[in-house]
């Protein structure tokens, strides 16, 4: 039976995982250039949250009692903060770590949700119910308060808001994963697998998750552009990145008052507009892959 069955029987019958469906599928993307475009300001935000002590110019944490709160001039081109630091310096550092916590908060929640809901899907029965029933007691409890009270208890710093945000981010996608993996382990490739004695993870690890591929990517760019903003708001807050540290959400806490509302623009402005640059094109390049993993649309 493996002879004649296994050859033919391959996740791609869905039409989510051969090669002329991928070359398809980037087509897509690439007709959608608003997508293209903010893929690209991701990768110029990328390089220079990487490349930051190059292209800070100047250190972010030195302190200029003499500068304080100054316009933007050559030698400090988006000014001074109301410590005397370079706020380009501050800018560029704040990229580094807002984008990090983005990115290494969503890929805890993606891995949680990948687990429970594929777990869950596949599994059935009492564990699916388990797991679903544990799911729906997380989405109950407001998400952001929750955050708040987590923070507030293990302490306001990096590591503890990339933990706390990945760890109770993850159950939309666990349950759109489970939704899918319903279907798909009803599919004639598992079924085939089954047959010849495929040991349950393996299923999961080379047929299940290749066509869930698709759902991962875009909700993994999607949760990085809420992973960002929640982390903002954490810092503007006070519970999230700590001074001298330098984040945007942190840089915008410090325009509170309506004196630096109306005659320091240059200390607000900046980090709520990469805020708003880096969410919308993460929420973009989301919108087009959305459409480009979708049969529906043409090339």
């Amino acid at each position: 039976m493996s002879a004649t069955v296994r050859p033919r029987l391959q996740p791609e019958q869905i039409g989510l995982s051969t090669n002329r469906n991928g070359n398809t599928a980037a087509a897509r993307f690439r007709r959608h250039k608003v997508a293209v475009a903010s893929l690209g300001i991701i990768a110029i935000l990328g390089i220079i949250a990487i490349f930051a002590p190059i292209v800070a110019l100047q250190d972010p944490y030195t302190v200029d009692l003499d500068n304080i709160r100054q316009p933007p001039s050559i030698a400090h081109i988006l000014g001074t903060d109301s410590a005397g630091r370079d706020m380009w310096a501050r800018m560029v550092y704040g990229a580094r770590i807002s984008m990090s916590v983005g990115f290494v908060a969503n890929v805890i929640s993606i891995s949680i949700g990948v687990l429970i809901g594929t777990v869950s899907g596949y599994a059935g029965g009492w564990v699916d119910n388990i797991l679903m029933r544990f799911t729906e007691l997380v989405m109950n409890f407001p998400t952001f308060f929750a955050i708040l009270m987590l923070v507030a208890l293990l302490g306001p710093n990096i590591i503890n808001v990339m933990v706390v945000i990945g760890v109770l981010g993850w159950e939309g996608l666990a349950r759109l994963l489970r939704a899918q993996t319903l279907s798909l382990r009803e599919q004639a490739f598992v079924e085939a697998a089954r047959c010849i004695g495929t040991p349950h993870p393996q299923i999961i690890l080379r047929h299940i998750l290749p066509n869930l591929q698709p759902y991962i990517l875009v909700a993994a760019t999607l949760g990085v552009a809420g992973t960002i903003l929640t982390e903002s708001a954490l810092s503007f807050l006070g519970l999230g990145v700590q001074i001298p540290q330098a984040s945007w959400g942190s840089m915008l806490n410090s325009a509170q008052s309506l004196t630096v509302l109306t005659n320091s623009p240059w200390l607000w402005l900046p980090p709520g507009v990469a805020i708003s640059v880096a969410v919308l094109a993460m929420n973009f390049v989301g919108d087009g892959l959305r459409d480009a993993f979708d049969p529906r649309m043409e090339v």
